[in-house]
């Protein structure tokens, strides 16, 4: 059944900005996420049922609450800080949300962790910022409390992706034209992996939701961890401290283009990336590999695993990231060790999760 990819309603949403980074372990692109404005992002789904419980803390918890990354019934996520963060009795409904807690030194860290990770409900909790003195604890402990404190984000997101994933697969399993929120779904998702960049022309649904599920995936937890690892220096940088930047990301300027749409000009370093959680760091990063060009051989081996069932080899994966940093293969090594020397393969998820079908 032939439906024009413009059909999915890439008109709707606004082109995501462009950004790239740089940092001091070698040269890489990144895309920041921009939200989905507000007024169309917790629109309840005809199954009310599918979303959680209003965040339910102790009070000591609560009070440490600085921010909440909501995941909505389209399965857009949009981070609440400041002025926006009701009290969690009053935020909108939702599928899934990660509170994120103030954290101010080791000590505190330590004595959250017990309470960090999910619940039965589906409730995420970490904490909004690495400590300071994360660095002045002996090697072996800071590796340690760094991936604790790591985790809870890098699971929340990829469990996020995950959802959205899983939502396409049925809609390329179902091979029905989509009904009026699922159209607004594909549109969301559609701009927010910047499908429109690479896949003009796509000349049915079918093949827009396939070039959509190469993108929409998971990156292996123990790869997420090892580059945050890497870039931050184990979570003791000044720019992971001071801006809950764990990769290294850096904001371009998007290339100018003149009357006769030419672009006259790449584009240009403007500043350091800053982030108002260690989550929305991740959720950059993450985004980031699914969408830039740079990344298209790391997508094509992910989905080449996709389609023959297997887990997602964190290692192989990895030599698809060369072009991530200036070091190239030396940086590949590095993430290779620090994974294997830290066991992080205990953090991945389950193997098959996420399988594409097969080209009909």
């Amino acid at each position: 059944m032939r439906l024009p990819c413009r059909m999915l309603g890439l008109a709707l949403l606004g082109a995501l900005v462009a950004h790239g980074a740089r940092s001091e372990f070698g040269a890489r692109l990144v895309r920041t996420p921009v939200s989905v404005p507000a007024s169309d992002e917790f629109v309840l789904p005809a199954q009310p049922s599918e979303l959680i419980q209003r965040p339910g803390l102790a009070d000591s918890l609560e009070a440490r609450v600085v921010a909440v990354t909501v995941v909505g019934p389209r399965l857009s996520p949009r981070v609440l800080t400041g002025e926006e963060l009701p009290p969690l009795s009053e935020l909108p409904s939702a599928r899934r949300y990660l509170v994120q807690l103030r954290v101010d030194s080791v000590d505190e860290l330590h004595a959250l962790l017990p309470s960090m990770g999910q619940d039965s409900s589906g409730l995420m909790l970490g904490p909004a910022v690495l400590p300071p003195d994360l660095g002045e604890l002996p090697v072996g402990a800071m590796k340690e409390t760094f991936l604790a404190a790591m985790a809870p984000a890098v699971l929340f997101e990829s469990a996020t992706v995950m959802a959205q994933r899983e939502r396409l697969l049925r809609l390329l399993e179902a091979g029905a034209p989509p009904r009026p929120d699922d159209r607004f779904f594909l549109a969301e998702m559609a701009a927010r992996y910047r499908l429109e960049n690479e896949e003009i022309g796509l000349p049915t649904l079918e093949d827009s939701l396939r070039a959509l599920l190469r993108r929409v995936d998971t990156v292996p937890a123990s790869l997420a961890l090892a580059q945050a690892a890497i870039e931050s220096g184990w979570g003791t940088s000044r720019l992971s401290v001071r801006g809950n930047n764990l990769y290294g990301q850096q904001l371009w300027s998007r290339p100018g283009r003149d009357v006769f749409g030419r672009t006259p000009a790449p584009p240009a370093f403007t500043r350091m990336a800053r982030y108002p959680t260690v989550a929305a760091s991740v959720c950059s990063y993450m985004l980031n590999l699914n969408t830039h060009e740079a990344y298209a051989d790391f997508r094509m081996r992910r989905e080449h695993m996709r389609r023959r069932a297997q887990r997602l080899d964190a290692v192989d994966l990895a030599y698809e990231l060369r072009a991530y940093s200036e070091r190239g293969r030396e940086y590949v090594h590095d993430l290779v060790d620090i994974m294997r020397d830290n066991g992080l393969e205990r953090f991945d998820a389950d193997p098959t999760s996420g399988t594409e079908p097969a080209p009909g």
